[in-house]
């Protein structure tokens, strides 16, 4: 088991300029899918109690328009207890990921996927490249920001997006990983994903609960 001892203060995380989509995908939503409508402009919202979030999602969506050379103005807007954002191009592309890589009707695994719809889209583990390690951690942290306190993920009704960072966990070798089912019958259902971070992910996720194990050729 891991020991905590000491404290290392962490920057934000890092997300390189080549992987920003792949983040902006982590810090979606898919309840109980992502809604495919055609022409829509619309990208995510936030609830009122998820304004940090919302700041941290606004900066990463800035940042591929800047480093993407994208073509598009980004709006925000705030109506009752919501935080909206608007762009018809960056929508575009990222329904371009949901269209092409989406969950099939069964899984890998066997089990069924709930007939939502063709409109409403799960992202598959096809989204990553071969061999794109950076690509997984990229979505690992644009998830564990808007998902996630340290090492447990939470996701209301989202068993689809639970299964894949529980997949992703696997395959970074975490020790532990559990995936938590909800009580029957309750609504909403949350799943949980819990693990024992790697070193690379206590830096790469900036859990500083677990910071003490990092050895000092990792964050030096």
């Amino acid at each position: 088991m891991l020991q905590f001892e000491g404290v290392y203060k962490f920057p934000e995380p890092q997300v390189p300029s080549t992987h920003l989509i792949y983040a902006v995908l982590g810090f979606l939503t898919e309840l109980p899918g992502r809604y495919i409508i055609q022409d829509s402009d619309l990208i995510e919202r936030f609830g009122d109690r998820e304004t940090k979030k919302a700041d941290i999602f606004e900066k990463y969506l800035l940042r591929l328009i800047d480093e993407s050379n994208l073509s598009t103005t980004l709006r925000k807007e705030s109506y009752e207890k919501w935080t909206s954002f608007f762009s018809a191009e960056l929508a575009q592309l990222i329904n371009s990921f949901y269209l092409k890589y989406h969950v099939t009707e069964i899984e890998a695994n066997g089990n069924l996927v709930p007939p939502w719809g063709k409109n409403c889209l799960h992202l598959s583990y096809e989204i990553f490249q071969s061999g794109d390690r950076e690509a997984k951690l990229s979505y690992l942290i644009g998830s564990h920001q808007r998902h996630a306190e340290e090492n447990i993920f939470l996701f209301a009704n989202q068993y689809n997006k639970a299964q894949l960072i529980h997949q992703l966990l696997l395959e970074f070798k975490c020790n532990n990983v559990v995936f938590i089912y909800p009580d029957s019958g309750r609504a909403p259902a949350p799943y949980r994903v819990a693990f024992e971070p790697t070193p690379e992910l206590i830096e790469r996720l900036c859990l500083q609960a677990f910071a003490c194990i990092i050895p000092p050729e990792i964050h030096t």
